[in-house]
C-alpha cells in the first residue's frame, strides 16, 4: 500500500502560518489603527501644529485626509443599527408607516446630536491622552501609541453602545401620545376585536363546510364535485388568509402604539410637544400607564387570534395542495388537463 505525499499539504500550511496570517494581522491593525486616528484627528491636527508642526507636515495630506474623514465616520458609527434580533426587541427599533413628519425631525435631530457627541468625545479623549504626555515619541513610543489608539477605539465603541440604549428607552418623537388617543385606540381595538371573532367564527363554519364536502368527494371520486370542492377550499383559503392579514396588521398598529405611549410617559429632560397645541407637557404617567395596559390586553387577543388565524391559513392551503394533486391523480386525463390548466393560470398571475 503507497504511503499519503502530505508534504503538499504541510507546504500550504506553512505558506498560511508564515505569510498570510501575519499579513491579515498587519492589515487588520493598520485599519484599526487608522480608523482610531480619523476619530481623533479633530484634536490631533491643532495639537500637531501647536507642538509639533514638523511632524505635522511630515504626513499633512494624510492628516487633512482623516480630519475631512473624521465627521463621516462619527456618523456612522453613531447612527449604526444593531442586528436585527436585536432590533425586534423594540417595536420603535426601525421608522414605519406610523411615523410622522415630526417623528422623522425628531430622528435626524437625535442623529445629529449623537454624531456631534462622538466626534467631539473621541477629540476629548486624544486630546487628554496627548496632554499626559502619549505623543508617540521617544523610547516609549510603542506604549503610548497603544494607550492613545485603545483611550479613543473604547470611546468609539461605548458612546454608540450608549445611544442605542438612549434609542431603546427614550426613542425620538416629534409629539407625545396622550391619554385620550390611548384610550381612543383601546375601544377601537375592542371593536376590532369583535368583528374578528365574528369573522374567525364565521370562517370556521366555512372550513367545517369544506371538511364535510371534501370527504363526500374523497368517498365518491367524483371529477366535478371534487372540483367544486377545490374552488370552495381555495375560496375559504383564500378568505382567511385576508382575515388573517388584516388581524395581524391591527395588531402591529396596536404594538406601535403601545410602544410610543410607553416611550412618551417615560421621564425626559425635556418633555414633548402635546399634538394640536404644540406645548411641552409632562404627561399624567399614572394615567398613561392605566390606558396603555388596556390597550396591551387588546393587542396580545389580536395576536392570539393571528396566530390562530396562520394556522387555518396553512390547514386550508395544505388540505387544498392535497385535493388538487389527488384530482389529478385519481382523475385520469380530465384530471390532468385540469391540473395543467390550475397551473398555467398561477403561473400568468404570478407574472
Amino acid at each position: 500500500m503507497a504511503r499519503r505525499d502530505d508534504s503538499a499539504g504541510c507546504g500550504c500550511f506553512l505558506v498560511i502560518l508564515l505569510f498570510v496570517v501575519p499579513t491579515v494581522v498587519v492589515l487588520a491593525a493598520w485599519l484599526v489603527g487608522a480608523f482610531a486616528l480619523a476619530m481623533a484627528a479633530p484634536a490631533m491636527v491643532p495639537y500637531l501644529l501647536l507642538k509639533d508642526p514638523a511632524q505635522f507636515q511630515q504626513a499633512q495630506t494624510q492628516w487633512l485626509v482623516a480630519l475631512a474623514v473624521s465627521p463621516v465616520l462619527s456618523y456612522v458609527l453613531a447612527t449604526a443599527r444593531l442586528p436585527g434580533r436585536f432590533r425586534a426587541r423594540t417595536a420603535l427599533a426601525d421608522p414605519d408607516e406610523t411615523e410622522t413628519r415630526g417623528d422623522r425631525w425628531a430622528r435626524r435631530r437625535r442623529q445629529g446630536l449623537q454624531t456631534i457627541l462622538l466626534l467631539t468625545s473621541t477629540s476629548v479623549t486624544a486630546l487628554v491622552m496627548l496632554l499626559r504626555g502619549n505623543v508617540a515619541h521617544g523610547p516609549q513610543a510603542f506604549t503610548q501609541t497603544v494607550h492613545l489608539l485603545a483611550a479613543i477605539l473604547v470611546t468609539s465603541v461605548l458612546l454608540p453602545l450608549l445611544f442605542r440604549a438612549w434609542d431603546y428607552w427614550y426613542p425620538p418623537l416629534g409629539e407625545a401620545v396622550t391619554v385620550e388617543a390611548v384610550r381612543n385606540a383601546a375601544h377601537e381595538a375592542d371593536r376590532q376585536r369583535r368583528r374578528a371573532d365574528t369573522e374567525s367564527a364565521r370562517l370556521r363554519q366555512m372550513l367545517e363546510q369544506v371538511e364535510r364536502q371534501l370527504h363526500d368527494s374523497y368517498q365518491r371520486s367524483n371529477f366535478g364535485g371534487m372540483c367544486q370542492v377545490h374552488f370552495e377550499s381555495f375560496r375559504c383559503a383564500d378568505a382567511a388568509h385576508h382575515h388573517y392579514e388584516s388581524v395581524r396588521t391591527s395588531a402591529r398598529t396596536l404594538s406601535r402604539l403601545e410602544a410610543r405611549a410607553r416611550a412618551s410617559a417615560r421621564p425626559r429632560l425635556v418633555p414633548l410637544r402635546e399634538p394640536g397645541t404644540g406645548r411641552r407637557r409632562r404627561p399624567d404617567r399614572v394615567q398613561m400607564r392605566a390606558a396603555t395596559a388596556g390597550l396591551r390586553e387588546h393587542r396580545l387577543a389580536l395576536n392570539s387570534q393571528a396566530k390562530h388565524g396562520l394556522n387555518d391559513v396553512q390547514t386550508l392551503n395544505g388540505r387544498t395542495a392535497v385535493l388538487r394533486d389527488t384530482i389529478r391523480e385519481v382523475c385520469g386525463e380530465r384530471g390532468q388537463q385540469w391540473y395543467d390548466a390550475l397551473e398555467r393560470r398561477k403561473h400568468g398571475r404570478g407574472s
